[in-house]
């Protein structure tokens, strides 16, 4: 797994979450994950449109055009059947890695010495 990809993947996961509760248009989403994470966890802006293009397209999520105001139109998300099996596939790869990391890091040392002195 690569760093983009689970860095996607993360994403992903995140939006999911967020409209498993309830549909949101892309700024909600964001300011929501802002006040989420507090700043441990930074996202950036131009990533969250693709982000939601691309699961769109993949029937993860489906937009809704609506008028806010006299002529303003927002998209507001909702999760499809299809992302809340995905939301559940993302989220057990994520406790996995989770633990992994976590028995890692628990470990006394790292790597042994004589992995150390390989180059």
């Amino acid at each position: 797994m690569g760093e983009k990809t689970l860095r996607l993947d993360i994403i992903s996961m995140i939006i999911l979450k967020l409209l498993s509760g309830k549909e949101a248009y892309a700024y909600e989403i964001m300011q929501e994950m802002d006040q989420t994470f507090n700043g441990l966890l930074t996202i950036q802006r131009g990533t969250i449109y693709p982000a939601l293009y691309r699961m769109e397209e993949e029937g993860l999520i489906t937009g809704q055009k609506r008028l806010t105001g006299k002529r303003m139109e927002r998209v507001y998300y909702h999760i499809e059947p299809k992302g809340y099996e995905e939301l559940e596939k993302l989220s057990k790869k994520c406790l996995e890695l989770t633990e992994t990391l976590q028995f890692f890091l628990k470990q006394d040392q790292g790597f042994t010495s004589d992995m150390r002195n390989m180059k």
